[in-house]
């Protein structure tokens, strides 16, 4: 990625940097939860659903940051989940 002097950000250069050949989403195959939230909510016809919210983070990034002390800094995904009930 390229240095940007922050007076010559713009749209265009945000929108070129998240567009970009850098960005790249890698989805891991095993996640481990560590937090959650459960409760309901009421959608527009007045019904009650389920929702549930995982915080879950990369087993492979977790257990090798745990190696070195340094387990706080694995990056946490939040998953929704709705209507699971």
């Amino acid at each position: 990625m390229k240095n940007i002097a922050m007076n010559k950000v713009n749209k265009d250069v945000l929108l070129e940097m998240l567009q970009g050949e850098n960005l790249q989403v890698v989805i891991p195959s095993v996640v481990k939860v560590v937090d959650y939230q459960t409760g309901y909510f009421t959608n527009k016809d007045g019904e009650e659903i389920p929702y549930a919210s995982l915080k879950v983070v990369d087993l492979e990034e977790l257990e090798k940051l745990q190696s070195v002390g340094l387990e706080e800094n694995a990056n946490e995904v939040k998953v929704k989940l709705k209507g699971y009930g």
